[in-house]
């Protein structure tokens, strides 16, 4: 089981990457 401290840092994790990729995609776009 994962505890709710494990939990949290996945789920910022995968909101760190999502913002990344979102950001280099809109400034990939000319």
């Amino acid at each position: 089981m994962l505890s709710r401290v494990q939990s949290a840092m996945i789920r910022r994790a995968a909101g760190v990457r999502a913002a990344s990729s979102a950001a280099a995609a809109a400034a990939a776009k000319p």
